[in-house]
């Protein structure tokens, strides 16, 4: 991204807490090193892992980037509402812990 490009699109991942967080690390590495830089970031921490936080907090003093929401609600759906109404992107891409992007997925936008 150009600095003089000011009418680049945002684009917010949102990344919902489940109980398999195996990848978790990896997941947010790949979101993170995209070539494509005006990215926020999005945790939804509904509670059902209590390593999410954990993992979480590793990165989110490092990259302003990151946006941390805690939740009551119950349900995958519901968890992915809550990200997107929190969400200040052009476009939202909704992530599971599991997946990685290869480093030049969202360059396009």
């Amino acid at each position: 991204m150009k600095k003089n490009d000011k009418n680049i699109n945002k684009l917010s991942v949102i990344i919902v807490n489940t109980d398999k967080l195996n990848n978790l690390e990896n997941c947010i590495d790949s979101v993170l090193k995209q070539s494509y830089k005006n990215i926020e970031l999005l945790f939804v921490d509904n509670g059902v892992n209590s390593n999410f936080k954990i993992i979480v907090d590793k990165y989110i003093n490092d990259d302003k980037r990151i946006k941390y929401i805690e939740t009551d609600k119950v349900g995958l759906i519901n968890n992915i509402v809550t990200g997107i109404k929190n969400a200040t992107g052009d476009y939202v891409n909704i992530l599971s812990a599991t997946n990685t992007v290869s480093v030049d997925l969202y360059r396009s936008l």
